[in-house]
């Protein structure tokens, strides 16, 4: 959890959300004073006063995003590995999701802001205007990310995030 320097927002940065984008934005106009925010939900840093906001996005970019990040990083363990044997393999389990990561601390967030509207909420929010960048996509294959998934592998993805989708809002109608 990360206090901005608005006195008005705590921001939590969950893997795959756009981390390192929103955070170079951030320090670039001193909300931030530092450029690199970690991932964690801390409730040493939980302050009932601030509007806590937690980054979220579509489950199945998010898994895109994490298969693509994932070959990026372990390209030896990856290289022979298609989008689909990541998802019908263990190593699709290896991210948790947004309440298998924070847990019950999940509840002491406020708004949950979806990365695909970041540029609205930043906009409205804090003044800055913005477009997201996906400079960091790192494509692993050329398949669009609503082209790929089977229907098998779209419900093992709604499965995996079944409590997150119950908390969140997300627009699936593209995947399902």
């Amino acid at each position: 959890m990360h206090k901005l320097n608005n006195g008005i927002h705590a921001f939590v940065f969950p893997t795959r959300c756009g981390t390192r984008w929103l955070g170079q934005i951030l320090f670039e106009h001193k909300l931030l004073d530092y450029i690199a925010p970690n991932h964690f939900l801390d409730i040493k840093e939980y302050d009932q006063n601030l509007q806590n906001i937690m980054f979220v996005r579509n489950p199945f970019t998010r898994e895109r995003s994490i298969y693509r990040w994932r070959k990026t990083v372990h390209p030896e363990q990856y290289e022979n590995i298609t989008f689909s044997d990541f998802v019908n393999s263990d190593l699709f389990y290896d991210e948790p999701t947004w309440t298998g990561t924070y847990q019950n601390n999940i509840k002491l967030i406020d708004k949950f802001v979806h990365l695909e509207n970041i540029s609205t909420f930043l906009k409205q929010s804090l003044n800055l205007d913005t477009k997201y960048s996906q400079e960091y996509n790192e494509p692993a294959d050329i398949i669009e990310d609503v082209n790929a998934y089977t229907n098998d592998m779209k419900q093992k993805v709604l499965d995996k995030y079944k409590d997150d989708i119950k908390l969140i809002d997300f627009d699936l109608t593209s995947y399902v």
